[in-house]
């Protein structure tokens, strides 16, 4: 059969060819961009679909598509594969050999036999894209679905115009994952001189993926906003938030609270199945990239830039966003009788930062996206009719389109789908931290790591005392140098390094806190102990002991302690009974007139009965208390948030949260005596976390110590600084 291919080439081509009246949009020639019509997640029988690559080819290029690329799992259409054709024929329960013989014709199909079972050759990319690939009117692009997973979870991201495998990288958490799978294909992208575009897809898919990883990960840029295939959750259900939903928080968290550039979002089939609608079938979901020329590199360099929109159905004229006037309009190509709805979607800059996790039945948080404010992601506007625009204000952190029809599409994918687009996020250039100061808009403080400076030490103050800076550090009965066989507690000059001697033996979880010619230290009795223990020492060598606070059956773990007015203000991080604290941890207050004896306030004075906050720093300023603690969020990671209160009832939280979060600064090395095993440990340790911090000013800086490591017992201490007062520090997070 082989020595007739090139002759049913020939033949073949004008068949799928459209007459050339007027020169193709790839054309040099032409001077304005043009758009172009794709699907970027395909299916073949070279991975799960259940069609062959040419059948499936030839549906897209006769259904107005200009660019298809076939995206089989962990596989290339690269070389020699052979399938038994009842093998492929049971997969999509229809006789697709006898289709495929009968579309493409005995001189281009390959088959043979092998004991008794008759395989046909599976063409690869190289061979089939010569039947239907023709300048400015339909490309064909390489892809690859790199399909990974994180314990039970799926993990699937695409890459588009890649030249070689790529593996799935695996990695420690989902977060991690996501990561090593995109650092892959940036290596090959950078590596090969080609722009390679990495996608992430259906993260509702096994409900695999929060909104809040992937935000974490900046560098990815782009993921499915809607994904065709019928078993990827795109509504989410009574605990999971649909992705649209999804969209708006990671969004949010980006450009709001992280600084970083939004994610675009794309449409695709994810198409399996090509014999009956229902299931994974093709004409579902597609982006319009406005381009130049029908090229890989033009097609991944304009999604790149963002020059697209996602679409399950509605076709739009023409979209335009003036920075100038900052003004996002657009009009619709109208279809039949059909009526449209265009939404204006954002979040205001000033947004209720209120979030709570989701309970399950035993009353713990579920690893899902949390609840957000109606803030995020709110309709700002809404326009009935073909035209629509939205004139922003300045006040939004950015702002996207969705254009929804009264109609649904040819291949609804769930029950009552409507057909829509989605445009992508504009507004948002204007960075959320403008590098000046004003009085509305303000500036995120900066924190400089410096790096690890200890292994397995968490709990530390940094304090001045008798203008020397200190470290009070609470060592484990685990610390390597510890050979008491307890735990106690110390303070280090962090100049010298040399450390006080120990105190407090068997007590846990310390702070400190120095006034005048003493420092006094806070400890409980017991990990999960219900008693506060003060010590005060105006030499570090001896220390007196006063019992400070007895809650009998609570359980207690870390304090801070910080000055008031006239009075003295404990938090106390609290663990048990659960009417009491709700959710744990949750943070009590307590007073004092002496630093002696305390006296709990009331339960109204309390952060927050309905969500995990842990490990709280407070200070007091001109009125107002500043607290820092421990956020969890799904993965798991845990990160630093910062709120403020005048009562101690209600609270504001910051709009540059988190201040601190997990990043590869942390394993930088600040401490020159480390040894080389406790540098190993280091650079392999796990960091989902930036926990425990505390903070005092010195010489005009803020010094910073916090914790970082798997929150599961690896913790390492590190060291940050604020080129700043104490004072300007805190208030800067709420200009």
């Amino acid at each position: 059969m082989r020595s007739s291919i090139f002759l049913f080439i020939l033949v073949l081509a004008p068949s799928i060819a459209r007459p050339q009246a007027a020169p193709p949009p790839g054309d040099p020639a032409r001077a304005e961009p043009g758009w172009f019509k794709g699907n970027l997640h395909t299916h073949s029988l070279w991975s799960d679909g259940d069609d062959y690559p040419e059948m499936i080819v030839d549906w897209y290029a006769h259904r107005g598509y200009q660019f298809l690329a076939l995206s089989d799992h962990n596989v290339l259409g690269q070389g020699e594969k052979w399938m038994s054709v009842a093998a492929a024929n049971g997969r999509a329960r229809h006789d697709a050999f006898d289709l495929y013989l009968k579309r493409f014709g005995e001189a281009w199909v390959e088959t043979r036999t092998e004991k008794d079972d008759r395989q046909v050759r599976l063409k690869p990319l190289s061979e089939y894209r010569t039947l239907f690939e023709q300048p400015g009117r339909f490309l064909l692009i390489q892809g690859e679905e790199l399909t990974d997973r994180f314990e039970s979870k799926p993990i699937h991201m695409n890459a588009t115009n890649l030249l070689e495998l790529i593996k799935p990288q695996g990695g420690k958490s989902v977060v991690d994952v996501m990561t090593n799978d995109l650092a892959a294909v940036e290596e090959q992208s950078k590596r090969l001189g080609r722009p390679i575009l990495g996608h992430l897809n259906h993260p509702n898919f096994g409900y695999a993926i929060t909104a809040e990883e992937l935000a974490m990960v900046t560098r990815e840029r782009f993921f499915e906003v809607y994904n065709g295939h019928n078993d990827v959750h795109h509504q989410g259900d009574e605990h999971h938030v649909g992705v649209e939903r999804m969209w708006d928080v990671i969004n949010t968290l980006r450009i709001g609270e992280m600084g970083a550039a939004p994610v675009y979002g794309l449409a695709t089939d994810d198409s399996h199945h090509y014999f009956d609608k229902g299931g994974a079938s093709p004409g579902r979901g597609w982006v319009m990239v406005r381009s130049r020329f029908l090229t890989p590199e033009s097609i991944v360099k304009g999604i790149q830039a963002g020059d697209f929109y996602a679409s399950s159905g509605v076709a739009l004229k023409s979209i335009a966003y003036a920075a100038e006037n900052r003004t996002l309009s657009l009009e619709i190509e109208p279809r039949g009788e059909a009526r449209y709805t265009t939404q204006f979607v954002g979040t205001p800059r000033n947004y209720d930062r209120t979030r709570k996790p989701v309970m399950g039945q035993d009353g713990k948080p579920l690893a899902v996206t949390q609840r957000y404010s109606d803030d995020v992601g709110k309709v700002l506007a809404t326009v009935e009719g073909a035209t629509a625009s939205y004139r922003l204000t300045g006040d939004e952190l950015y702002v996207r389109a969705v254009v929804t029809s009264d109609h649904p599409p040819e291949n609804p994918s769930f029950p009552g789908q409507k057909a829509q687009a989605w445009t992508q996020p504009v507004g948002w250039e204007r960075p959320a931290n403008p590098p000046h100061v004003d009085a509305e808009v303000g500036r995120r403080p900066e924190i400089r790591k410096l790096g690890t400076i200890d292994v397995n030490m968490v709990e530390a103050t940094p304090i001045v005392f008798r203008d020397r800076l200190y470290r009070f550090e609470y060592v484990r009965k685990d610390y390597r140098p510890n050979t008491t066989g307890d735990s106690y507690f110390r303070l280090v000059d962090v100049e010298t390094g040399e450390a006080s001697p120990a105190f407090a033996q068997g007590y846990d979880l310390g702070c400190a806190y120095a006034e005048g010619g003493s420092i006094w230290a806070f400890a409980v009795n017991d990990w999960d102990g219900s008693k506060v223990v003060a010590f005060k020492s105006d030499d570090l060598k001896t220390w007196e002991v006063h019992p400070a606070l007895d809650l009998p059956g609570w359980g207690l773990f870390n304090t801070s302690v910080c000055k008031a007015g006239d009075r003295y203000v404990m938090a106390i991080e609290v663990g048990k009974p659960p009417e009491v604290v709700g959710v744990p941890f949750t943070t009590r207050f307590a007073e004092s007139a002496d630093l002696k004896t305390w006296a709990l306030l009331p339960e109204d004075r309390v952060y927050t009965r309905e969500r995990y906050v842990a490990c709280p720093s407070i200070r007091h300023l001109d009125g107002d208390f500043y607290m820092t603690y421990l956020e969890t969020l799904p993965g798991p990671r845990y990160e630093t948030y910062i709120v403020r209160s005048k009562d101690l009832i209600h609270w504001q939280p910051s709009r540059f949260n988190p201040i601190l979060a997990a990043s590869p600064q942390d394993k930088a090395i600040a401490n020159p005596r480390l040894d080389d095993e406790q540098r190993t440990k280091i650079a392999g340790a796990v960091d989902r976390n930036n926990s425990d911090m505390d903070f005092c000013e010195f010489h005009g800086r803020t010094i910073i110590n916090y914790s970082w490591g798997n929150q599961q017992g690896t913790e390492f201490l590190a060291e940050a600084v604020h080129d700043g007062s104490l004072a300007s520090f805190l208030k800067a997070f709420f200009p």
